[in-house]
């Protein structure tokens, strides 16, 4: 997880690039804890005063029954209602389309920005940039792509 302070047209936008860990919930968790909570002493990454935008390959499903520890934590801090809302997932179409292997684990949140996402190759009349469309498994990358049109306002 990582992040860049930018300042687009004079307005301040935290932008956070996270991948945490697929294989290991618990260190999954920490990454989010340090995300949202701040960890072992350091600040949190997503401060809600801030103008920020969150995406990434988050490694959690949070639309279905199961859920971990790291799924718990999104819960507190993304969906409706909530510090962050869904730009991509359930804002594009509910139940989310799939971005990996049936499940939709790339997200992108924000608590200031507005628009549209396409998850490429799902959403309707949208080709994945291999070519591929729906529920076919491409020969290239893993993950079905979200692109973002969105627009920033200050809060």
């Amino acid at each position: 997880i990582f992040a860049v302070d930018a300042e687009i047209r004079g307005l301040p936008v935290r932008i956070v690039n996270a991948h945490p860990s697929a294989s290991n919930r618990q260190c999954r968790t920490e990454q989010l804890q340090g995300l949202f909570q701040g960890y072992q002493g350091a600040p949190p990454v997503a401060d809600p005063k801030r103008n920020m935008l969150i995406m990434g390959d988050l490694n959690l499903h949070p639309f279905s029954d199961f859920t971990d520890s790291s799924i718990e934590i999104w819960r507190v801090f993304a969906g409706e209602g909530k510090d962050y809302y869904y730009l991509s997932g359930p804002a594009e179409h509910d139940p989310p389309f799939p971005t990996n292997a049936g499940r939709t684990i790339d997200h992108v949140i924000s608590n200031f920005a507005t628009g549209k996402c396409l998850t490429l190759g799902r959403a309707p009349q949208t080709p994945r940039f291999d070519g591929t469309h729906g529920d076919t498994d491409p020969a290239g990358t893993d993950h079905s792509p979200i692109v973002c049109e969105l627009r920033f306002q200050a809060k």
